[in-house]
C-alpha cells in the first residue's frame, strides 16, 4: 500500500494572500453595488468585505482586482442608463396620454353643447334665436379648432421626441457607452445620465456637481510628440482621474482632450478639494514615450446644480468657470459663482 502523502504546513506567500484578497474585496463590493441597499445578504456582505480590507490591509486596485472592479462598474452603469431610459420613455408617454386626454375632453364638450345647441334651435321662436345659435356654434368651432390645432402640435413634438428615444433605445442594445481609447464613460452615457440627474434634481432636491476638466495645450503636445503620444497622455490622464475619483464619482470622456465628471451629494468647498487634487495628482504624474518624459496639467470649471438649471444651463456654467481656468493661466480651478479658486500660478 502506498504511503499517503505528508500533510504541508506551508502556507501561501503574503504577497499572493493580498492579491487574492483584493480581487474578494473587489468582487464583493460589485456585488453589493448592484444590490437594493437594505438587502440582508448585502448587510452582510459589507461586514465581510470590511474583515477582508482591514485583515488583509486591500491595497488600491490594480491586475485583475481593477478588471473585477470594472467589470461591475460597466454593469451598474449600463443599469442606470436603462432606468434612465426607461424613466424617459414613461415620462414621453404621460405627457403624451395627457395631450391625448385634452383632446377628448375638448371634443366631448363640443358635442356635448352641440346637443344645446339643437334644442335651441328647435325652440327657437324668432330668425334672431336662430342666428344667435349659428354664432355661438361658430364662436365654438373656432375654440375646438385653436385648440386641436395647439393639440396636433403637441402631438407632433411628442411623436419627434418618442421617436429619438426609441431610436436611442435600439442603439443602445447594442451600443456600448464606453470610450474604447480611454475606457471612461462616453459622451452617450453623459447625456443619459445627466437627464437622469437633473430629473433627481427636481423630484427629490438631489444636489450635483459638474467637473469639465481640459488637458493644457493638448495640441502642442500633439505637434511636439505625435498624435501616438497624444493618444497615451488621454489614457494616462483618464486612468490617473478615475483612480482619484470617489466610488460614486462617473468619468466620461466627453470629446478631444475634454473630459466630465458628475458627482453627487457634494458640497462647493468639498467639490473644490477634490477637483484641487485631481488637478495636483496630474501636475505631479508623467508619461514616458519613447524615453522622452512628458508632464500634462489640466485645468478645471466647477458647477454646482442650482435651481432652475437644465442640461444645458448646468453644463455651460461650468464650462464658463473652465474657460476662466483656462483664461487665468490654465493648471488652475474655478467654481462658477463662488469666489473659491485656485491660488496656484500655475
Amino acid at each position: 500500500m502506498a504511503n499517503s502523502p505528508k500533510d504541508s504546513n506551508s502556507s501561501f506567500p503574503l504577497e499572493f494572500t493580498v492579491r487574492v484578497a483584493c480581487v474578494l474585496y473587489s468582487f464583493i463590493e460589485g456585488v453589493i453595488g448592484l444590490m437594493d441597499k437594505d438587502d440582508s445578504l448585502g448587510l452582510k456582505l459589507k461586514s465581510f468585505g470590511e474583515v477582508i480590507q482591514k485583515s488583509a490591509r486591500v491595497k488600491p486596485f490594480e491586475g485583475f482586482a481593477l478588471e473585477v472592479r470594472s467589470y461591475f462598474e460597466k454593469v451598474k452603469m449600463t443599469r442606470e442608463i436603462a432606468q434612465a431610459e426607461q424613466e424617459g420613455v414613461k415620462a414621453m408617454f404621460i405627457d403624451l396620454a395627457k395631450s391625448l386626454k385634452g383632446m377628448s375632453d375638448v371634443s366631448g364638450v363640443f358635442y356635448n353643447n352641440i346637443g344645446g345647441y339643437v334644442e335651441k334651435v328647435e325652440s327657437a321662436s324668432t330668425l334672431t334665436d336662430i342666428i344667435k345659435c349659428k354664432n355661438d356654434i361658430i364662436q365654438n368651432m373656432e375654440e375646438m379648432r385653436s385648440e386641436c390645432k395647439k393639440m396636433k402640435s403637441e402631438l407632433e413634438t411628442l411623436h419627434g421626441e418618442v421617436g429619438g428615444l426609441s431610436r436611442k433605445l435600439q442603439e443602445s442594445e447594442s451600443q456600448v457607452h464606453i470610450d474604447a481609447l480611454t475606457k471612461a464613460y462616453n459622451r452617450s452615457a453623459y447625456e443619459i445620465k445627466i437627464s437622469q440627474v437633473i430629473r433627481n434634481f427636481k423630484q427629490n432636491n438631489d444636489s450635483a456637481t459638474l467637473f469639465i476638466i481640459d488637458i493644457d495645450y493638448f495640441k502642442k503636445i500633439n505637434d511636439t510628440y505625435g498624435h501616438k503620444a497624444g493618444d497615451e497622455i488621454l489614457k494616462s490622464v483618464s486612468d490617473t482621474l478615475r483612480k482619484s475619483l470617489r466610488e460614486t464619482d462617473l468619468l466620461f470622456r466627453y470629446g478631444g482632450e475634454e473630459f466630465v465628471i458628475i458627482l453627487e451629494k457634494i458640497g462647493p468647498e468639498k467639490a473644490v478639494q477634490l477637483a484641487e487634487k485631481l488637478r495636483t495628482v496630474i501636475e505631479k504624474d508623467y508619461l514616458v514615450y519613447k524615453n522622452k518624459k512628458i508632464q500634462v496639467t489640466i485645468s478645471i470649471g466647477i458647477a454646482c446644480l442650482n435651481e432652475g438649471d437644465e442640461e444645458q444651463s448646468f453644463f455651460e456654467n461650468a464650462d464658463k468657470a473652465l474657460y476662466e481656468a483656462k483664461g487665468s493661466g490654465r493648471n488652475r480651478v474655478v467654481i462658477a459663482d463662488k469666489d473659491i479658486t485656485d491660488k496656484n500660478s500655475g
